[in-house]
């Protein structure tokens, strides 16, 4: 009967989900040779199998904020995306993040243009979203990258009026993409993630760890937070490889909340990845935050590793 048969189809988007395709071929090939209700069964699969390749795309394409409010700021209401400042005509403008989870944030490019004499001093500004008179960084002068920003709570990115500002910035919460380079010394990094919530779904996100010294030698890893899951098929993996020799020096997708000691990468610069199965949308897992210190020639190593 209807009931039956829509129990056995989700049955097997359930199949779907968790990767078992090699059934799922073996299972849909009998389905279409039972009927119309098994054709129907069978178009009802590849229906699912489409909108599931729709998610993924959509998950995986990092979301871009183009354009400048000069009335209310540009909600920036994605997990994870992109905005930037390129026009430099002196509006003001601002950006707000509205998600759920700590805000991530990494901002490049920073340059202030030529202004009168008479101009008030331009600033680029991230303060609390809920608070603006919260100021969590400014900045007035040019920046190749800023330090990143990891705030618990929304944050507002303010350009003051006559700023002159061009940037582009990259923000995570609750979900990453992509990959961010890290050109700092020391710094802090999570995948989006916080205590009190998961990132899942389909992710593939990078960052790499690139010291701002002369002559780094090395980088120490420790995490602060890490947790990975395995779901049978479904996996969420995190790794720690050296970004010019290749060699990895940590990985792990076995379902875990342990954290491992300290993680000396013998490489001048250190890439984190972040990877799932495509079939990871059964699982979810808290992330990861960790800090970081290059080494290099006269900087004393931290006092905990």
């Amino acid at each position: 009967n209807c009931k039956h048969f829509v129990l056995g189809c989700c049955w097997l988007v359930e199949m779907m989900w968790h990767g078992k395709i090699h059934q799922l071929l073996s299972l849909s090939s009998s389905c279409w040779n039972v009927g119309s209700k098994g054709g129907c069964c069978f178009r009802l699969l590849l229906f699912f199998v489409f909108l599931s390749l729709l998610s993924i795309q959509s998950q995986v394409t990092l979301a871009n904020n183009t354009g400048c409010n000069t009335d209310s700021p540009v909600r920036l209401k994605e997990n994870a995306g992109s905005f930037s400042s390129s026009d430099g005509d002196g509006t003001s403008c601002a950006w707000e993040t509205q998600t759920s989870q700590t805000v991530s944030l990494y901002v490049k490019d920073l340059r202030f243009g030529n202004l009168m004499p008479t101009s008030p001093t331009p600033l680029f500004q991230v303060v609390e979203a809920n608070n603006p008179n919260r100021i969590i960084f400014s900045a007035s002068k040019d920046h190749e990258f800023l330090h990143p920003i990891v705030y618990k709570g929304n944050i507002r990115i303010l350009i003051t009026p006559s700023a002159n500002v061009s940037f582009s910035a990259i923000y995570h919460s609750g979900s990453c993409v992509g990959t961010v380079t890290v050109p700092s010394d020391t710094g802090v990094i999570t995948d989006g993630s916080d205590e009190t919530g998961n990132v899942e779904g389909y992710l593939s996100c990078n960052w790499v760890i690139q010291g701002n010294s002369e002559n780094v030698t090395g980088v120490l890893v420790t995490f602060d937070r890490l947790q990975t899951t395995q779901y049978y098929s479904s996996y969420i993996q995190v790794s720690v490889k050296g970004a010019t020799n290749g060699i990895t020096y940590f990985s792990r997708a076995s379902s875990s909340s342990s954290l491992p000691s300290y993680i000396e990468v013998q490489d001048s610069a250190a890439t984190i990845s972040l990877k799932t199965s495509q079939s990871s949308g059964s699982v979810s897992t808290k992330g990861f935050q960790l800090q970081f210190y290059t080494l290099y020639e006269g900087v004393a190593c931290p006092p905990y590793a």
